[in-house]
């Protein structure tokens, strides 16, 4: 039996709607491998984030948004691995650690807080290289919700410039995903209270931007145009090479091997010397280096010398640093306004006058970013080490040793 166009539209318009549902079965399958048990509670986690879900090796993460804040979950069950984490990003500019007595973190600040509860000292270890700011953040209201966040002596916390992070060592059962919206509470709550500390001005959150393309809906929208073409009466269809749509061009002075580590660069340039105020350019001139952006040095400690940070702008007088360090992406934040950012030799590090407490000394160069010129305490010095990024302030950044 002949069909006519019309029947053929309609026939492929079902088999490809039935083609989207299979693609869609087999993909959520695959997806939740080894999560079986709990796939209900990481469906629930991606409709509270209005997030996605994907996989990361044997892991499976959702990534989303919750009251405005981007957030990604991961679930594990690899051995030494936390089953649970939770990362929320948050305008924080300082560092904080919450862990077990009987865990030892790296890295988790030279002053330990006491917090007067006898029963969570005895319980947890609350460590950091910046005192003042932690003890302005824990309220009895925030200290109570940092209780909340360590609910077992298998949960870590960590506040770190620009992100939160809990972990637990196992997944939290039954009642998974109960357990996570509680802690999203708590966190949210947590990263209002960060911003409210002096200093996180300098820390700008991107909103989180969603992946629209599903697999199922892309195959029915090529079934759509194909059976619009046959009810058209088109009997011939000359074959053509599919277009292939170029990716988003890499902004001039960034190197392609940089790229692929910094998201989303539509819209954005490398700023140039005329993008800074003219008397920030006049005093880094007057130390013998120029104003640009692009800060090259050792900021990884590896002795390379071949790590990079990336001064970016766009139309709307935004800026944006990047820090690639051994060939990675260590930090990538917003700033409302920038005047300047230079090396911080190694061996000039040690005499900086702090205001505050002196991060944490990395092994290698550090980072100056001043945010306003005819401020002279508005400067941050950035120090990255192997886990995590150390701050601290000046008190007067043109008191900075750069050569």
């Amino acid at each position: 039996m002949t069909l006519t166009p019309i029947q053929t539209a309609i026939a492929i318009l079902v088999a490809l709607a039935i083609l989207g549902i299979i693609i869609e079965y087999v993909t959520l399958n695959r997806r939740f491998a080894g999560f079986e048990h709990i796939a209900g509670a990481i469906r629930g986690v991606r409709k509270t984030l209005k997030g996605e879900i994907s996989r990361d090796g044997p892991d499976l993460i959702v990534v989303g948004e919750y009251r405005e804040l981007p957030v990604f979950v991961r679930f594990s069950n690899t051995l030494g691995e936390p089953g649970l984490t939770i990362h929320m990003a948050a305008q924080a500019s300082f560092g904080m650690s919450v862990a077990p007595q009987s865990v030892e973190v790296a890295d988790a600040g030279r002053n330990e807080i006491r917090t007067g509860d006898t029963a969570f000292d005895n319980r947890f270890s609350i460590r950091t290289d910046q005192p003042t700011q932690v003890s302005l953040l824990l309220t009895r209201q925030i200290l109570g919700q940092v209780q909340k966040l360590c609910c077992s002596s298998q949960t870590a916390l960590h506040v770190r410039p620009g992100e939160i992070e809990l972990t637990e060592s196992a997944i939290p059962q039954p009642q998974t995903w109960e357990h996570i919206v509680l802690h999203l509470q708590s966190l949210r709550v947590l990263a209002e209270a960060a911003r409210a500390i002096p200093g996180s001005e300098t820390i700008t959150v991107a909103r989180y931007e969603r992946d629209r393309h599903i697999p199922g809906r892309v195959a029915i929208a090529v079934g759509v145009i194909a059976a619009v073409i046959l009810v058209l009466g088109a009997s011939e269809m000359q074959k053509q090479p599919p277009a292939v749509e170029a990716g988003p061009a890499i902004p001039s002075g960034i190197a392609p091997n940089d790229a692929v580590n910094i998201h989303n660069l539509d819209g954005w340039r490398v700023a140039q010397a005329d993008d800074f105020p003219a008397d920030a350019q006049t005093w880094l001139r007057g130390t013998g280096q120029e104003l640009n952006g692009m800060v090259t040095g050792d900021f990884s400690g590896t002795g390379r010398g071949d790590d990079i940070a990336y001064v970016l702008t766009n139309d709307k007088r935004q800026f944006r640093l990047v820090v690639i360090a051994n060939h990675a992406n260590r930090y990538d934040a917003l700033f409302g306004s920038l005047a300047l950012v230079a090396r911080i030799p190694k061996d000039s590090a040690a005499s900086v006058q702090w205001n505050g407490p002196p991060p944490e000394m990395m092994n290698g160069d550090g980072l100056l970013v001043v945010t306003n010129s005819q401020d002279r305490a508005s400067g941050i010095a950035m120090f990255v080490g192997p886990e995590r990024i150390a701050s601290g302030a000046p008190t007067d950044y043109q008191a900075v040793s750069l050569r």
